[in-house]
């Protein structure tokens, strides 16, 4: 099998670094991207549909690690965008899992509007283990 493809979409710098760094230490074959904001993260997906059918389903991502509070677009936008975006594309075996440092109920009930939504992690109690046991999840559905 190819290696994971994981886009890290988060406007702190710091905690894509970390979110990095500890994606690293799983010992799951990963490859990252990144995005500052929403608005280039689906820039990015766009470049990546643009290219060839062959090139289209090599680059394209697995899993997006996607922050709920960013600048531009934020993640709930995002994932609205990205539910049209995603439809009849190869992006649709893709899958999210929120990033964020929000712990409240209401941003966990909203991600059920989204079906692609696999996960929920909260920034700053993660471990690595339970990084690579939400990974490995994700990646078998």
């Amino acid at each position: 099998m190819s290696s994971l493809k994981i886009l890290i979409v988060d406007d702190n710098r710091v905690d894509r670094y970390m979110l990095n760094r500890y994606l690293s230490k799983t010992g799951i074959d990963i490859s990252t991207d990144e995005a500052d904001d929403g608005s280039t993260a689906l820039s990015y997906l766009s470049e990546c549909l643009a290219k060839d059918d062959t090139e289209t389903s090599n680059s394209t991502p697995h899993i997006i690690f996607l922050d709920i509070n960013m600048t531009l677009i934020g993640g709930w936008e995002f994932l609205d965008k990205f539910a049209v975006l995603k439809q009849g594309t190869p992006l649709e075996t893709c899958s999210v899992v929120m990033y964020t440092s929000s712990e409240t109920g209401e941003d966990m009930d909203k991600i059920r509007d989204h079906n692609f939504v696999k996960g929920y992690v909260v920034k700053g109690s993660l471990s690595v283990s339970e990084l690579k046991d939400k990974v490995e999840q994700v990646a078998a559905h």
